[in-house]
C-alpha cells in the first residue's frame, strides 16, 4: 500500500512540474502571437489612426471654420478624439469649438 500511495504522489508531482511547464510555453506563445500581430498589423493601424486624426481637424475646421486645439492630456488626448469620432460623445469637439454646451 505504501509502495502504492509513492507512486501516486510521484505521479502527481510529475503532473504539477509537466503543467507548470505547459503554462510557461503558453504564456510565451502569447507574448509570440502578439509580437507577430503588433510586426504585421502595427504601421496600418498606426495610418489608420493618423488618417482619422487628421479627418477629424478637417472635420471640425469645416463644421467651425477653424482648426480645433489638439487636445490636452487632462482632455484625453488623442483618446478623446476617437471617442467623439465613434459617437461616444456626439460632436462634442464640434460643439465646444462653436460655443455651444455638450449633450
Amino acid at each position: 500500500k505504501q509502495w502504492y500511495q509513492r507512486r501516486v504522489r510521484k505521479r502527481e508531482e510529475e503532473r504539477v512540474l509537466i503543467q507548470a511547464q505547459h503554462e510557461r510555453e503558453y504564456q510565451d506563445a502569447l507574448v509570440n502571437i502578439k509580437e507577430k500581430i503588433r510586426e504585421a498589423e502595427g504601421p496600418d493601424i498606426k495610418e489608420n489612426m493618423q488618417d482619422q486624426i487628421r479627418q477629424w481637424f478637417i472635420e471640425t475646421r469645416d463644421a467651425t471654420g477653424k482648426f480645433p486645439d489638439y487636445p490636452s492630456d487632462d482632455e484625453g488626448g488623442s483618446a478623446a478624439i476617437f471617442k467623439t469620432k465613434n459617437g461616444e460623445e456626439g460632436a462634442e469637439g464640434a460643439e465646444a469649438e462653436g460655443g455651444k454646451e455638450e449633450k
